[in-house]
């Protein structure tokens, strides 16, 4: 016995709107609210419904498969392409793609400029990823209309949207026991500070790494890093001259660090030569972590460090889920989500309980 064709009716059914809703909802008709969309989407799925495709006149060709009908979700970013290029963000956008795709929305990545950007905000869209992208205010006032996630970067305390990030205080503390644990007591940390401060993502690993260490009775030499990290509009690069001086100022001290953590392991390919010419040989002399589990920089030092993993691509992941269901839950309270780090030790991952 044939199994009876799924057809709008029992979508409709499902969803709990009208048939003329579930219509509408398929063929993008823009009288219809993003949120009924998703609910609408949902119902589909779950009744195995997919949409027929228009009436053709009658031809000799076969009829092409039915093509799933997709919905925009749109990341917002004041980052540049190239700056996007780079491992960690890159695995955020792919994370990011590869959920929505399954959940039938194309992405739209759209760059928007500090000055001005509410008006760069695509047409058609359904929702927005806002990801390093400013606090202007007419643009957040334009993305309340709209189911909107921010993405990666520390918790949001206005309340404005969900965010889903990762446990950015756990990276210090990872680090630090891991150093700990393997008998090492005279310790340092560098950062990458663009301002002398403590308040950003970076001076945030760093105070927690340091507020770990020394609770632990051991020493820490803690460098904001100012002036390591410069930026232009085209590119950015690790200052060689401020990063010998740091790692001079190491080497003076009597007794010298056995274990460094630097928050970014773009900081891991000018500082082992750096380190290796003050004599301080790597995995040797002294162990090394690093963060953001990001292969590139980590293939090209030897012997390999350890480095904590933000699952950046899980970030991604987790924030389209939540982009899609906040289409079908406007009212319900905003939330923020945050992924665990875990130590990756000798390509080998192991999770670390936060202390």
């Amino acid at each position: 016995m044939s199994t009876p064709r799924v057809t709008i009716y029992d979508v409709a059914k499902s969803a709990g709107v009208s048939s003329a809703s579930v219509s509408r909802a398929i063929n993008n008709d823009p009288r219809i609210s993003a949120g009924t969309v998703a609910k609408i989407r949902a119902a589909m799925r779950h009744v195995g419904y997919v949409p027929r495709p228009a009436k053709h006149r009658q031809s000799s060709r076969k009829t092409p498969p039915p093509r799933p009908t997709y919905w925009h979700i749109a990341v917002l970013t004041t980052a540049r392409s190239w700056l996007m290029q780079r491992p960690v963000y890159g695995n955020v956008l792919h994370g990011l793609d590869e959920r929505l795709h399954e959940l039938q929305y194309n992405l739209v990545l759209r760059h928007v400029p500090e000055a001005s950007p509410a008006g760069f905000l695509p047409e058609r869209v359904d929702g927005a990823i806002l990801f390093n992208a400013p606090d202007d205010p007419k643009l957040l006032k334009a993305m309340r209309k709209l189911a909107c996630v921010h993405v990666m970067g520390l918790p949001d305390d206005t309340g404005l949207f969900d965010h889903v990030t990762y446990n950015n205080r756990s990276i210090g503390r990872l680090a630090a026991q891991h150093l700990l644990d393997a008998g090492r007591r005279e310790l340092a940390c560098i950062g990458m500070e663009v301002q002398q401060a403590r308040d950003g993502v970076n001076g945030e690993r760093l105070a927690v790494f340091e507020k770990t260490v020394t609770q632990a009775g051991a020493k820490c030499t803690c460098l904001d890093g100012h002036g390591l990290l410069v930026k232009t509009e085209t590119t950015q690069w690790i200052d060689p001259v401020p990063l010998r001086e740091v790692v001079e100022r190491l080497a003076a001290q009597d007794p010298r660090p056995t274990g460094i953590f630097v928050v970014s392991d773009e900081l891991l390919v000018p500082l082992y030569p750096l380190l290796r010419e003050v004599g301080m040989e790597p995995g040797r002399d002294v162990d090394v972590v690093g963060c953001n589990n990001e292969q590139t920089f980590l293939n090209a030092v030897h012997p390999c460090p350890a480095t904590v993993d933000i699952h950046s691509e899980k970030v991604g992941l987790r924030a389209a889920e939540q982009v899609v269901w906040r289409l079908s839950n406007p009212e319900e309270p905003r939330v923020t989500i945050m992924i665990e780090p875990t130590l990756v030790l000798e390509r080998n991952e192991f999770h670390i309980k936060s202390r």
